[in-house]
């Protein structure tokens, strides 16, 4: 009997020792499988990535230094890059205007490596800021904004010096964004608002913020032709019409989209 029970033991050891070394050896099956699974995910990431940056880098060729930085950056991180572009109702609607016309280039260049927010706004650069609409915009936390600061709604009611000054009111609400500025349209035969927009120009350069100046593509603000490229309202130059929108986005898919086909 008791030579019954020290074989029972043996036996009982010897199958022991078998089950728990297999379930050693499935448990090691296991953690190898998982960590060339996630080896794998993160060959594919990086490849992805690599393949990200050398596809879209090239486009952003125009933009400054730290947004090109900020974008390649955004690209390894995997997180969306926000663009918000700021500006008077000249800009025109989400569904139409040289804005919108941006946006869905934008978009259809960089994918959803970027999200594009407009922010029209019918007011002066003084509304703007009291008004809060620049928190309003840092609310959509923007890597980038191409700001177009009021100054044809400016014109007449509030001084240049006070544009500059609200300027960077809103430059410093987007503290943690690259900002751009840009002029609005130009007006046929305007009498103050052309040196306004050469002060807003030569303010831009001085506080070493990025100016793009679509106006050299327009025609001049005397010639005849600029009126083919504004549209009236009353006797009033209240946008750029069709063609007009055409000149404001070309000028600027050329620079945010180098080498666009």
């Amino acid at each position: 009997m008791r030579s019954f029970l020290m074989l029972l033991a043996i036996v009982a050891t010897i199958a022991f020792l078998v089950i728990g070394n297999r379930h050693w050896q499935e448990k090691i099956d296991v953690s190898h499988f998982a960590s060339s699974q996630k080896a794998e995910a993160s060959t594919e990431t990086k490849k992805e990535k690599t393949a990200a940056l050398a596809k879209l880098m090239p486009y952003t060729a125009h933009w400054p230094q730290p947004a090109k930085t900020d974008f390649q950056q955004a690209i390894k991180d995997q997180k969306t890059y926000t663009i918000a572009i700021v500006g008077s109702k000249a800009m025109g609607t989400e569904k139409q205007g040289w804005a919108s016309d941006l946006k869905k280039a934008l978009l259809q260049t960089y994918g959803d490596q970027v999200a594009v927010t407009l922010f029209p706004s019918d007011v002066t650069s003084r509304q703007f800021i009291s008004k809060k609409l620049d928190k309003k915009v840092a609310d959509a936390h923007p890597n980038l904004v191409l700001f177009e600061p009021f100054v044809l709604n400016d014109n007449g009611s509030v001084a240049p010096k006070d544009t500059h000054k609200n300027l960077l009111k809103a430059v410093k609400t987007w503290k943690d964004a690259v900002v751009i500025i840009q002029p609005s349209f130009p007006i046929y035969q305007a009498s103050n608002y052309p040196d306004q927009v050469k002060e807003l120009k030569k303010f831009a350069q001085e506080q070493k913020l990025p100016y793009l100046d679509h106006w050299k593509d327009w025609p001049g603000t005397n010639s005849k032709d600029l009126k083919k490229d504004i549209e009236f309202k009353n006797g009033e130059q209240v946008a750029p019409n069709a063609k007009g929108n055409k000149i404001w986005f070309d000028y600027l898919r050329d620079y945010f989209i180098a080498g666009h086909s």
